[in-house]
């Protein structure tokens, strides 16, 4: 998801289901870094959706990366309890 966002309103001339145009110049309606939608809704629920997914991955990362804490201290407690040959 991309942190800087921009809405902008288009006078389209002319639309195809993947394609339209603003006066004679022809936009992609979905490309890697931009999204085009048909009404400031759905461009704002598209928003809401990334964000979640976003919040969703976010939290799993953390409850991944606290098991591995986990281990690794757990590791360093046996390490500590070795004793010398």
């Amino acid at each position: 998801m991309k942190d800087n966002i921009e809405l902008k309103e288009f006078d389209i001339t002319k639309e195809t289901d993947a394609y339209f145009w603003v006066g004679t110049k022809k936009y992609k309606k979905q490309t890697t870094y931009e999204s085009f939608f048909d009404t400031f809704e759905d461009a704002q629920q598209y928003l809401i959706e990334e964000a979640n997914k976003r919040i969703k991955e976010t939290k799993n990362r953390i409850e991944y990366d606290t098991q591995v804490l986990k281990r690794i201290y757990e590791t360093m407690d046996k390490i500590k309890e070795l004793k010398p040959f």
